[in-house]
Order: C-alpha cells, then structure tokens, then sequence
C-alpha cells in the first residue's frame, strides 16, 4: 500500500511540475508551500479539503476507475497479513475473497453477526 501511495504522490507531483513550480502551485491554490512540499514527499497527510484544493487543479479526482472485472482469489493481504474465505477481519465472517490480474485492487466480501454484509476494496 505504501508503494502505491508513493505512486500517486509522484503523480500528483509529476502533473504539477507539468504546470508550473511547487511554489507557485501553492500560491494559486491557498496552502503553504511547505505543506503541499511535505505532503508530495509523504511526510504528512492532509484533510479532504486541502486535498481536492491539491487534485482538482491537476486533473485528478478521488476515486480512480474501478476494473471492470474482479476474480475470486484464494487469499487477499490486508493490514500486512494474509486472509481467505471463512476467516474473520475486524469481527466480521469474510465470505469472498476476489481480486483483479490488471491492477493490484483486491477486495473481500464480509458479513456480521446481524447479517449485515460490508463489501471491502483496497
């Protein structure tokens, strides 16, 4: 996860720099340059709205297109640890473990002790 986090910074970064300088970057959209700077280098994370001030101007939104097909997988790895079918995370039965051979999105399908179910993709 962390790699794709460094991924996306990059890419966030790389569209600014298409653009203009951090610094100037900054100035345009109201924040300081050494948060934006922190932030692109993963030094410090920011809130929602000082996100999108940093996404919108790029081009780029929140949420990326989801694949179109998902496969059922064995196991998926979540908070560093392997999980299948049958196993519990956060107390929650997982029912479906899938997955995706073009993007590295993972998922798993969970259902409660009240039959609530929770569909889970990272």
């Amino acid at each position: 996860m962390k790699f794709q986090m460094r991924q996306k910074l990059k890419e966030i970064k790389d569209k600014i720099l298409k653009k203009t300088t951090i610094s100037l970057f900054a100035d345009d959209i109201g924040i300081r340059q050494a948060t934006l700077s922190n932030f692109l280098n993963g030094k410090v994370g920011v809130q929602l709205p000082t996100l999108m001030k940093i996404i919108e101007p790029v081009g780029m939104d929140i949420l990326e297109k989801m694949p179109d097909n998902f496969i059922e997988v064995e196991c998926v790895f979540l908070d560093d640890k392997k999980f299948k079918k049958g196993q519990k995370y956060k107390g929650k039965e997982i029912l479906l473990c899938f997955g995706t051979a073009e993007t590295t999105y993972q998922g798993i399908l969970m259902k409660d002790k009240r039959e609530f179910y929770t569909l889970k993709v990272f």
